[in-house]
Formats: structure tokens, C-alpha cells, sequence
């Protein structure tokens, strides 16, 4: 689960420093030469995406959620079990609809017009693509956590 957390996050840092790079370009082509990037706020927007997904999906695999735990410390194991499991189901079920949004947006995206971003021709499905296979890449990492879970092995005992 490491290595795939770590592989997630160096993909997502790769795609902030094209994200970044693509923004300078826009600002000092702007700004210092009067000549944007073309597609610059597309090529932004896209790759925001990807750095989300992957962003996303590395927290799950590494179980690197933010926590309140004033309530759950102060409560009895089983209670604390039970926490979890109702956490990891409900992480379950938005990530299942988050997937399945994300199919429907890659086939409306292909079908039947083949859609791409606003100010040039750029194709989103790769994108969309990409961002589904996040969501099913954090819908794999709860999985395991629930099966972890089951078998006693949580991160947490």
C-alpha cells in the first residue's frame, strides 16, 4: 500500500510542477510579451484534475485522512471498531459514485459529439479518463482497508 501511495504521490507532484510551469508560461507570455499560452487555462484546469485524482488517491492508500478524534480516544474498542467500519463503508460508497460518475462523464465525453475543453481543441476524455481510474484506484485501497478490517488488522489496533 506504500509503494502505491508513494508511486500516486511523485505522479501527482510531477503534474503540479507541469501544472506550475504551464501558469508561468501563461503569466510571463501575458504579461512580458502580450501573448498567452494558447489553451493555457484548459491545459490548468486539466491537469488540476489529475493532481486532485492522484492527491486523492494516494490519502486513501496511505489511510492519511484528517482526523477528529476527541470522541473516538475517549470510547471503548468495540465502539471504535465499529467507527471505522461505518467510516470505511461510507468511504466505500462515495468513492463507488464518484467512479461511476466518472464512467458516465468518459462515455459523454467520447459520445456521440467527442467533447473538448473550451478554448481549444484538446480533448477532456483522457482527463475524465484519468480522474475515474483514481477513484477506482481509492475505491481499491478501502477495499482493503475493509478487509484488513475484518481480519483484525486495522491500522489503527
Amino acid at each position: 500500500m506504500n509503494v502505491m501511495s508513494a508511486i500516486l504521490r511523485y505522479l501527482g507532484a510531477a503534474f503540479l510542477i507541469l501544472m506550475t510551469f504551464a501558469t508561468g508560461m501563461d503569466v510571463v507570455g501575458r504579461y512580458f510579451f502580450n501573448w498567452p499560452l494558447p489553451g493555457g487555462l484548459d491545459i490548468t484546469v486539466n491537469l488540476l484534475t489529475l493532481v486532485a485524482g492522484c492527491g486523492i488517491a494516494a490519502c486513501t492508500f496511505a489511510e492519511d485522512h484528517i482526523n477528529v478524534d476527541s470522541l473516538y480516544s475517549i470510547l471503548p474498542p468495540f465502539w471504535q471498531r465499529l467507527m471505522r467500519l461505518l467510516g470505511y463503508l461510507f468511504e466505500f460508497f462515495v468513492y463507488a459514485v464518484l467512479f461511476w460518475q466518472g464512467l458516465k462523464a468518459v462515455y459523454h465525453s467520447i459520445t456521440p459529439f467527442f467533447e473538448v475543453s473550451i478554448s481549444m481543441p484538446l480533448p477532456v476524455f483522457p482527463f475524465r479518463l484519468a480522474l475515474a481510474v483514481a477513484f477506482l484506484l481509492s475505491l481499491i485501497a478501502v477495499v482493503c482497508s475493509l478487509v484488513r478490517h475484518f481480519r483484525g488488522k486495522s491500522s489503527d489496533t
